[in-house]
């Protein structure tokens, strides 16, 4: 049976410039490790990076109070490539096809 040592480190993933795993230091948050790890990449979403816990394997958002453990993942999220004009496109699209099924609907039925 082989039994590892315990890992003093926290990976570091996602939507970072070097992703991997970051020594540990006593009472660092989340923003430390991802600055450890380069800092955020271009098309990150910094609001919706997340700690997987080691201990236990839940996702905890990050926060100022949050305590990064030994084990643990800083998860940083990318971005999703939406733009304003497609999303307004799509949803006329959708409309119009609703209409055109109620129209023919109505007519149907007369």
């Amino acid at each position: 049976i082989y039994i590892p040592k315990k890992l003093n480190a926290v990976w570091v993933s996602g939507q970072v410039r070097r992703p991997g795993l970051i020594e540990y230091k006593e009472g660092q948050d989340y923003r430390y490790y991802i600055n450890q790890a380069g800092g955020y990449a271009s098309n990150s979403l910094y609001r919706g990076s997340r700690i997987l816990r080691a201990n236990s394997g839940n996702w905890v958002k990050v926060s100022k109070s949050q305590r990064v453990m030994p084990g643990d993942t800083v998860f940083v999220p990318d971005k999703i490539d939406r733009h304003f004009w497609t999303d307004v496109k799509d949803i006329v699209t959708v409309a119009a096809s609703a209409l055109t099924i109620i129209i023919g609907i109505q007519n149907l039925t007369r």
